[in-house]
């Protein structure tokens, strides 16, 4: 995670997604590559991999706060209330 840290997004994408296409079922790479995108202004990518972040693991408060913040910032705050809440 050194390419996010110096804030090298793109480098960072692309190690998450290197990471995906050797194992897709982490939860937690959902949830930085999410975040990533969402920093990158790409909401569309970033909200599908938050939520698959979410259905692998619930309790991953990190993914539900950074999709909560992702819906509320495109206007949709009763969504996001809810995300925050589960």
């Amino acid at each position: 995670m050194q390419d996010l840290d110096i804030g090298n997004l793109g480098a960072a994408e692309e190690a998450m997604r290197q990471a995906l296409k050797i194992d897709s079922g982490r939860a937690d790479v959902h949830a930085v590559l999410g975040e990533i995108l969402a920093e990158s202004g790409k909401t569309k990518d970033a909200r599908m991999h938050l939520e698959k972040a979410i259905a692998l693991n619930s309790a991953d408060l990190d993914a539900r706060y950074a999709l909560g913040d992702l819906l509320f910032e495109e206007g949709q705050a009763d969504n996001a209330l809810l995300v925050y809440q589960e």
